[in-house]
């Protein structure tokens, strides 16, 4: 069985709309006997909200051998956190849920052992401040990602990897970062996924170099962050689509060779 992992933002919805295509893409992907999971990189969502959201534009998320198919940065940066760790949290319900699984407390006052920071349309001056003394106090300085953007039905829009460089810049310390295309999240993809698999997304720098780090396929779709100008001479143009359904038509048979 082959994994297709795919990134949520600008591969499976854009904002609260499918991208065209996508729904019957994955429809058809678990049709055909492929397992179908999903990875990203925005922490601000539980997980069950992002099941919920799946659900509701028809697609399944059944099971993986126990587990949700659905792997997030704010799971992986739990991961690089203690049991009994004190966190101020700069990111939003999906960190939040991720933090208190891993047994962690969060904090909005006295001393941390770790500032997380991930996506949060609520960040202000005053987490800034309190996040900046934190770090500056000596506590760790850990990011959930560092994509500058995220793609929605508007537009870019400032992503995590905004928020933390302005932490890193006042506090002068450089974080510890756990989503795509990072090690931390690399390790979880392969432990809830397997070895074989073809990784889709949006975005050279997270998506495709995550890829590189898995020792899988990439397909770059066009429906995100990157253009097609961009896309034109980077990466396999066969792999290349406008979107995940064009993808899905092209290479919906493909059956990855184990990792050497």
């Amino acid at each position: 069985m082959t994994s297709w992992i795919l990134d949520l933002d600008g591969v499976v919805w854009r904002g609260v709309e499918p991208v065209p295509g996508s729904v019957e893409a994955i429809s058809r992907l678990q049709a055909d006997g492929h397992l179908v999971g999903y990875c990203t990189n925005n922490s601000s969502k539980t997980v069950s909200s992002y099941h919920h959201k799946l659900n509701s534009m028809g697609i399944e998320t059944p099971d993986i051998g126990g587990n949700s198919p659905i792997v997030t940065s704010a799971q992986a940066a739990a991961q690089l956190l203690s049991p009994g760790d004190r966190v101020l949290l700069c990111a939003g319900e999906g960190a939040a849920e991720a933090v208190t699984q891993r047994g962690c407390t969060i904090c909005d006052q006295g001393a941390v052992d770790v500032v997380l920071v991930g996506y949060d349309d609520r960040f202000s001056y005053s987490r800034l401040a309190a996040a900046t003394t934190a770090v500056l106090g000596g506590a760790r300085l850990v990011a959930t990602n560092n994509d500058p953007l995220y793609p929605t039905e508007f537009g870019p829009a400032p992503g995590a990897g905004s928020l933390l460089a302005a932490v890193e810049y006042a506090s002068g310390a450089q974080a510890e970062i756990a989503g795509k295309p990072f090690a931390p999240m690399a390790s979880l993809v392969l432990q809830r996924f397997g070895d074989l698999g073809v990784f889709i997304g949006d975005s050279l720098a997270t998506d495709g170099e995550l890829a590189k780090e898995l020792g899988w396929q990439f397909g770059l779709v066009l429906s995100g962050n990157t253009s097609e100008a961009q896309a034109e001479s980077l990466v396999d143009q066969e792999w290349v689509g406008e979107n995940l359904a064009a993808l899905v038509q092209r290479h919906g048979g493909h059956r990855p060779a184990a990792r050497s």
